[in-house]
C-alpha cells in the first residue's frame, strides 16, 4: 500500500487545480443549417511549413477540443465528406488560456442536388495508440448478423469455434462500453454480443497494446462505440434472429432510448431460446497398445434473460450522473450423451464399450450496477467509475454410465455445484494540463470473493447414493487489488509522446476448506508503459508502444480439486500458482487505407494445463501450472480498397510465431511454431440497393510446444436489405457453409501420450435477422455537453 497512498495523495492535491498552463483551441463545427456536423476531421497546421501538428474528428455534437498547444500562429482546416474544406488563420497570443471557435461548413457539390451522395469513412483508422473501426453506415458490416460477426472481421481479431474472443492470436481482450469497462461474466459477454447488431454501433476502437492507465491484467483492450440518440423524445430499435443447423436458436432484443434536454433513459432487453449443440471426440492409443475412442454430443437447451435499464443525467453544464443496473437469468437444459469404446490393438475387435448419459438443469443468475460521476471545469475532468457485480451459479447433474453389451452398471453418481461470487470496484481518474502536456492520474480498487462448493454423491452396491469424499470439495477465494497510475502526454511538432507508470498491490487467499489448507499471497506489480507516435503528413502516421502487463490465475486455475469433463478425463487447478509477466513492443504504420502492425513480445511463468497420463488406470488429467516461458511475435498487414463503386473488397494477413519453453517429466519442450491466418471479405453493391458480402477465413496448421493442430477453413455469406426508408434492416447469412470450422489436435511426443482430439460447435447454421426503428422524436436536442470519451480517444 505504500506506493498507493502517496498517488492517492496526489489526486487530492490536484482536485483543486481547475487551471491550465498550455492554450488550449475549441469548438463545433455546423452545417449551414445549424445543425452539427459529426465527424467532420479538424487538422492544426504550423506555419508556413504547414506541417500537421495536432488532428481529432469532432463528435456527436460537432465538438472539438486541442489542448497543450504553444502561442503563435496556426493554420486551422476542417473537412468533411460533403462539404467545401475550410481554413482559417487562429492566433493564440501569449497568456491566452483557450480559443472558442464556431465554423460553418457549406455544402459541396454532391450535397446540392435532390440526391445525396456521400462516401464511405475509412474503415480503418490508426489514432495514438488505437485502431479505429468506423462501424456505422459502412458497406463492410452491413451483412454481419451480430456483434461477433462484427468483430471477427477486424484485424488482429480472432473467434474461436468456441465463441472465445482472442487477441494478436493468444490474449482474451477486456471489453468496453463508450470507454468504460464492463463488469460482467464470460457469459454475459458472449450473450451481450450476439444480441447486438451493426445498427446500434458507431464504432469499434482496438488497443492492442494497453499503457499504464488501463487495469494491469487487460493485455488488450476493444471499446464498443454505441451510437447516441441525439434526439429528444423517444425512439426504439427491435431486432429478431433466428438461426437453424441442426437445431434451431432465436435471439431477440429491444432498445428503448427516451431524452429530454437534461435526462436520458435508456432499457436493454434481450431474450435467447432454442437449442446449441456440440460435438467432442477423442482418439488415444493406450500404454497397452489398445485404442480407445471417446465420443460426446451435447445438446444445450437455452433461456436467457438479459435486462438492463440505464439513466444519465446532466448535473449541469459538462457534469453528468450515470447509473446503470442490469441482470442476467440464465437458465439451460443440458443432455449430453457419450460413449467410450475400448479395442484391441489392430484397431479392429471390441473389446467394450461403455455409454454414458448426462442430464443437467444450469442456472446462472447476475446481477451488476455501475454508478459514474464525471465533471470537466476547464481544462481538468474528473472521472469517478463504481461497479458492483454478484453472480449465482447453481448445477446439478446426474451421469450414469453403462457396458452397453451387458447393461451392466459402469458408474452412477450425482453432483451439487454451487458458486457464489461478488466483484465491486471502485476507479478516480484526473486528467488536466501541465505545461504544454496532458498529465493525468488515478487510483483503483477492486474486491473479488468467490465462494464454491461441490458435492458428489455416488451409487454403491447396495443401491445407495453416498458422499463421494475423493471427488466433493469446497473451496472459497478472496482477491483484494490496490492500484494507481500516472501518466503524461505531450505533443512536440509532428511528434506525440507519452509515458505512464502504474502499479498494482494483489492480496488473495485461496482457502481449500475439505483438505484444510490455506494460501496466502501478497506482491507488488510494476507496470510501465511508454509511446511515441509520428504525424507524417495527413495520410502516413507512424506509432510505437512499450508496455509491461500482468496476468492473475484465476479462481478455476486455483481450485485444487477435480473438474470432470468425462469418467476418464479431469483438470485440476493449483493454489500455488505465480502471475505471470508479459512484456511487448508494439509498432504500427497506416498510409492511407493500409495498415500495418508488428508485436514482439516475451512473457515469464505462462499460465497453463499439463497433461498427464496414467497409464495403469487410463486417466488423463490436466494440472494447472507455470511453464517456463514464452515469446511470441506477429505481424498484420490489412488493406481494404474500392475496386469498383458496387466492389469493396477487405483483407487481412496475419503471420505468428511463439515458442514455449514447457517442462513436461524428463523432457522440456520448446518448439518454435509458425503459422498465418488469411481473412477478408467482398461486397457487392446489387441492382435495388441489395448488399451481397462473401466472407472467407484461412488458419494455417498451428499448435503449441505441447499440441500441433489441424487447419481452419470456413466461409460465410450474408445478403443485407434495408426497407420502409431505412426504418427496416433484413439480413441473412449463410455460416460455415462447407461446415469446416472445427479444431483437431494432436499431442506432439506420441511415445508420452498417443491422443488426438476434436472439438466442433455446429457453425454451420442459417440465420434470419430483422432489425426495425421506431419513435417518435421530431426535433434534435440541444446539446450541453459533448461526447467526452470520443474527445479523449482522437486526442
Amino acid at each position: 500500500m505504500t506506493i498507493v497512498k502517496p498517488l492517492l495523495l496526489a489526486i487530492l492535491l490536484l482536485f483543486a487545480r481547475f487551471f491550465a498552463f498550455s492554450q488550449t483551441l475549441r469548438g463545433v463545427v455546423k452545417d449551414e443549417k445549424g445543425l452539427p456536423v459529426t465527424s467532420a476531421t479538424i487538422g492544426l497546421l504550423s506555419l508556413p511549413d504547414s506541417s500537421l501538428l495536432k488532428e481529432q474528428a469532432t463528435d456527436t455534437a460537432g465538438k472539438f477540443q486541442l489542448s497543450g498547444i504553444g502561442s503563435g500562429k496556426f493554420l486551422l482546416r476542417t473537412t468533411a465528406i460533403g462539404y467545401l474544406k475550410n481554413e482559417q488563420e487562429v492566433n493564440l497570443a501569449t497568456g491566452a488560456s483557450s480559443l472558442d471557435l464556431s465554423i460553418v461548413l457549406q455544402a459541396g457539390s454532391d450535397m446540392l442536388g435532390a440526391v445525396v451522395v456521400r462516401s464511405a469513412r475509412p474503415v480503418f483508422q490508426q489514432v495514438a495508440d488505437r485502431l479505429v473501426v468506423n462501424v456505422a453506415g459502412n458497406s463492410f458490416f452491413k451483412t454481419s448478423s451480430n456483434g461477433f460477426d462484427i468483430l471477427r472481421r477486424i484485424p488482429g481479431l480472432d473467434i474461436s469455434s468456441e465463441g472465445v474472443l482472442q487477441m494478436n492470436g493468444r490474449t482474451t481482450p477486456a471489453i468496453y462500453i463508450d470507454g468504460k469497462p464492463v463488469q460482467m461474466s464470460a457469459e454475459e459477454i458472449q450473450q451481450y454480443l450476439q444480441t447486438i447488431t451493426p445498427d446500434m454501433i458507431a464504432s469499434v476502437e482496438v488497443i492492442s497494446n494497453p499503457s499504464a492507465r488501463f487495469d494491469g491484467d487487460q493485455k488488450g483492450i476493444i471499446d464498443i462505440k454505441l451510437r447516441r440518440n441525439n434526439q429528444l423524445g423517444w425512439k426504439g430499435l427491435i431486432t429478431t434472429s433466428y438461426q437453424q443447423n441442426n437445431y434451431t436458436l432465436f435471439d431477440n432484443s429491444l432498445l428503448l432510448t427516451y431524452k429530454t434536454s437534461k435526462l436520458a433513459w435508456t432499457f436493454r432487453g434481450a431474450y435467447t431460446g432454442g437449442t446449441r449443440i456440440y460435438r467432442y471426440t477423442s482418439d488415444q492409443r493406450l500404454a497397452n497398445t489398445n485404442f480407445q475412442h471417446t465420443k460426446n454430443a451435447i445438446a444445450t437447451g437455452n433461456n436467457i434473460t438479459n435486462l438492463q435499464l440505464g439513466l444519465d443525467y446532466s448535473l449541469a453544464k459538462n457534469q453528468s450522473l450515470e447509473l446503470v443496473l442490469r441482470t442476467t437469468q440464465n437458465h439451460r437444459d443440458i443432455n449430453a450423451f457419450g460413449t467410450i469404446d475400448r479395442r484391441d490393438s489392430a484397431d479392429k475387435n471390441q473389446l467394450w464399450l461403455i455409454g454414458t448419459y448426462n442430464t443437467s438443469a444450469p442456472s446462472l443468475k447476475t446481477y451488476g450496477g455501475n454508478l459514474n460521476y464525471s465533471i470537466q471545469k476547464g481544462h481538468t475532468r474528473i472521472q469517478w467509475l463504481n461497479s458492483f457485480l454478484q453472480l449465482n451459479s447453481r448445477q446439478n447433474e446426474n451421469i450414469i454410465s453403462w457396458y452397453s453389451d451387458s447393461k451392466e452398471l459402469y458408474q452412477h453418481w450425482k453432483s451439487d455445484l454451487r458458486l457464489d461470487n461478488k466483484l465491486a470496484a471502485s476507479q478516480l481518474d484526473l486528467t488536466t494540463e501541465i505545461g504544454k502536456g496532458k498529465f493525468s492520474v488515478g487510483g483503483k480498487f477492486a474486491y473479488t470473493r468467490i465462494e464454491n462448493f461441490n458435492e458428489y454423491d455416488t451409487l454403491n452396491k447396495e443401491q445407495v447414493f453416498v458422499i463421494d469424499a475423493g471427488r466433493t470439495n469446497s473451496f472459497n477465494y478472496t482477491e483484494y487489488i490496490s492500484a494507481g497510475y500516472l501518466s503524461y502526454e505531450r505533443a512536440i511538432k509532428k511528434f506525440t509522446i507519452t509515458a505512464s507508470f502504474r502499479a498494482e498491490n494483489t492480496r488473495t487467499i485461496a482457502d481449500a476448506l475439505t483438505s484444510k489448507e490455506t494460501t496466502k499471497r501478497n506482491y507488488f506489480s510494476w507496470l510501465p508503459s511508454a509511446g511515441v507516435s509520428y504525424a507524417m503528413n495527413e495520410n502516413n502516421s507512424f506509432q510505437l508502444t512499450f508496455s509491461r502487463r500482468l496476468t492473475r490465475p484465476e479462481f478455476q486455475a486455483l481450485n485444487p480439486f477435480r473438474l470432470y469433463f468425462s469418467p476418464l478425463n479431469y483438470f485440476v487447478g493449483n493454489p500455488y500458482l505465480q502471475p505471470a509477466t508479459t512484456t511487448s513492443v508494439n509498432a504500427s504504420w497506416s498510409r492511407k487505407t493500409l495498415n500495418i502492425a508488428l508485436n514482439i513480445g516475451h512473457e515469464s511463468d505462462p499460465l497453463g494445463r499439463y497433461p498427464r497420463y496414467n497409464p495403469e488406470t487410463n486417466v488423463l488429467e490436466y494440472l494447472g501450472r507455470n511453464f517456463m516461458s514464452s515469446d511470441f511475435a506477429n505481424l498484420q498487414i490489412s488493406y481494404p480498397h474500392t475496386i469498383k463503386p458496387w466492389w469493396k473488397i477487405n483483407h487481412t494477413l496475419t503471420g505468428y510465431y511463439s515458442k514455449e519453453r514447457i517442462p513436461y517429466l524428463e523432457y522440456v519442450f520448446a518448439n518454435p511454431v509458425y503459422q498465418f491466418i488469411f481473412n477478408g471479405s467482398q461486397v457487392f453493391t446489387l441492382p435495388g440497393n441489395w448488399l451481397f458480402d462473401v466472407y472467407y477465413y484461412y488458419r494455417s496448421p498451428f499448435g503449441n510446444s505441447l499440441y500441433t493442430f489441424k487447419p481452419i477453413t470456413y466461409v460465410n455469406l450474408g445478403l443485407q436489405k434495408t426497407w420502409f426508408n431505412g426504418r427496416l434492416n433484413s439480413k441473412l447469412n449463410f455460416n460455415d457453409i462447407f461446415d469446416g470450422n472445427m479444431v483437431t489436435l494432436t499431442f506432439r511426443r506420441k511415445e508420452l501420450i498417443d491422443n488426438t482430439l476434436s472439438h466442433w460447435n455446429g457453425n454451420k447454421k442459417l440465420v434470419l435477422t430483422l432489425s426495425f426503428n421506431f419513435g417518435q422524436s421530431t426535433y434534435k436536442a440541444k446539446q450541453s455537453r459533448g461526447n467526452e470519451e470520443e474527445n479523449r480517444a482522437s486526442m
